[in-house]
C-alpha cells in the first residue's frame, strides 16, 4: 500500500501580514501575557479557582498572519497544539481540546474563550521556574532570599540586569516581587515536545498507521480510556487510525476502538487543512458523547458500521442493537468545511422488528422509517 505523510505544508497557510502583538499585562482574573521583541507571546492561564490542578503555560510564535500555539501543563507534563486570535488588547484562545487538569471545563475551552485586557503591565516574557529558583530582594548572589519557588512556577519578568531579571511570581493573588536568576528561568519551550508541536501542530500519519502514530495523535487528541482500553487489548500491529481525505480542505481521520461482541467500534477526529487548532474529535447526535473515565473534550463512540462517499460528501453511520435481530439505527450526515451535519436519521425498534410479519426483517436499514422529529438539516 502506498505510504503518505501528513506534512507541515499540507498545513502551511498564505503569508499576508504578521499578526497584532497584544499589550502586555492582565486579561481578566486568568490569564497572564507578555510579547516581547522577539515577536513572541508567552502566557500563563490559571483556572484554579474552579480546577485545583487547572494551570496551563503558553508559548506562541507567528506563522504567517496568525499565531500558532503550544500549551503546556505541568501537573501533567500535557502538551497540546492551538492558535491564538489577537488584537492590541484581546485575545482569543482556540485549542483541540482541554488540557490536562482543565478536563472538568472542556466546553469553555472548545468554545474559543475571549479575554480583554484589564490590567496593562510592563512584562517582557513569562517563563517559569526552574527546580531550586529562588526570589531575592536585589539582583545580586548574594542578596539575601525572599521566597523559594517551586518548579514550573510562572515569573512575569520586567527588566534584566546582567544575570539576574526582575519581575513577578504570578498567582491569582497578585505574587511576589523582586530578582531573580537567570539561569533560574527554564526557557520558553521546556518540555521535549513542545518545539515539535509548535513546528508540526498535527502528528505524522502512514498508511497503515503505526502504534508509534497512534500514540502521538491520542496524545494531541486525548480520547476516551473506554476507546484505548478495547483497543490495546486487541492490537496487532497496525495503529487503527485512517485517514479519509473528503475535500482539499477538510479530511477524517477513522480512530479504532476496537471490536465488540459482534461490530466495530471507533471515533472520529475532524480535520481543517490549514487550521490545525480546528482538529477536534467529534460528537454526533445519536451517539452520546462518551462519559467513562478523564475526557478532555466531547466524543462520541460508535458502535456499528461505517461508510463514506468522498464523491457525495456523505458519511452514514448504522448500529445494529441486536446480534440476532435487524434493528437499530442509520444515520446520514453531510460533510462540508465546518464538519458532519445531520440528514437524515432512521431507526427501527427490536421489539417491533421480532413481532413484525416473516420477510420484512430483511428491509434494508436505507428503508427503515425515518425517526420522529429528526428529519433534513437537522444539525449534528
Amino acid at each position: 500500500m502506498t505510504r503518505f505523510l501528513l506534512l507541515l505544508s499540507l498545513f502551511a497557510t498564505v503569508v499576508v501580514a504578521q499578526p497584532t502583538l497584544p499589550e502586555a499585562g492582565r486579561y481578566g482574573p486568568d490569564l497572564s501575557i507578555a510579547g516581547g521583541a522577539d515577536a513572541a507571546i508567552s502566557g500563563w492561564l490559571d483556572r484554579s479557582d474552579e480546577m485545583d490542578e487547572c494551570r496551563v503555560y503558553l508559548y506562541a510564535e507567528p506563522v504567517g498572519n496568525r499565531w500558532r500555539l503550544v500549551l503546556y501543563a505541568p501537573a501533567y507534563d500535557d502538551v497540546l497544539a492551538g492558535a491564538l486570535v489577537t488584537t492590541t488588547a484581546s485575545v482569543r484562545l482556540l485549542v483541540t481540546r482541554a488540557p490536562r487538569g482543565c478536563e472538568a471545563d472542556y466546553g469553555w475551552f472548545s468554545g474559543g474563550p475571549e479575554f480583554r485586557l484589564t490590567q496593562p503591565r510592563s512584562w517582557q516574557r513569562i517563563a517559569l521556574s526552574g527546580p531550586g529558583a529562588t526570589v531575592r530582594e536585589s539582583g545580586a548572589a548574594d542578596a539575601p532570599v525572599v521566597q523559594n519557588l517551586g518548579y514550573y512556577q510562572p515569573w512575569a519578568v520586567t527588566a534584566t540586569r546582567g544575570g539576574f531579571v526582575a519581575g513577578l511570581a504570578l498567582s491569582r493573588d497578585g505574587g511576589i516581587a523582586g530578582w531573580m536568576a537567570v539561569e533560574d528561568l527554564l526557557p520558553p519551550l521546556a518540555h521535549s515536545l513542545m518545539e515539535d508541536r509548535l513546528q508540526r501542530p498535527l502528528p505524522g500519519l502512514s498508511a497503515p498507521a503505526t502504534l508509534a502514530q497512534r500514540r502521538l495523535w491520542q496524545q494531541l487528541l486525548d480520547w476516551s480510556d473506554r476507546c484505548e482500553t478495547r483497543f490495546q487489548g486487541q492490537r496487532g500491529r497496525d495503529g487503527g487510525l485512517a485517514l479519509i481525505q473528503v475535500a482539499p480542505q477538510f479530511a477524517l481521520l477513522r480512530i479504532s476502538c476496537g471490536r465488540t461482541q459482534f461490530q466495530d467500534s471507533f471515533i472520529y477526529a475532524w480535520i481543517r487543512l490549514g487550521l490545525p487548532e480546528q482538529t477536534r474529535l467529534l460528537t454526533f447526535e445519536g451517539y452520546p458523547p462518551a462519559r467513562t473515565g478523564r475526557l478532555s473534550s466531547a466524543h462520541s463512540l460508535i458502535v456499528g458500521q461505517d461508510e463514506i462517499d468522498v464523491r457525495s460528501y456523505t458519511l452514514l453511520l448504522y448500529s445494529r442493537w441486536d446480534q440476532e435481530i435487524e434493528c437499530g439505527q442509520l444515520l446520514r450526515f453531510k460533510l462540508n468545511l465546518e464538519g458532519p451535519q445531520m440528514s437524515e436519521w432512521r431507526e427501527r425498534d427490536c421489539d417491533a422488528a421480532a413481532a413484525s410479519a416473516e420477510g420484512t426483517a430483511e428491509q434494508s436499514p436505507l428503508q427503515w422509517p425515518l425517526k420522529e422529529g429528526a428529519g433534513e438539516a437537522e444539525g449534528g
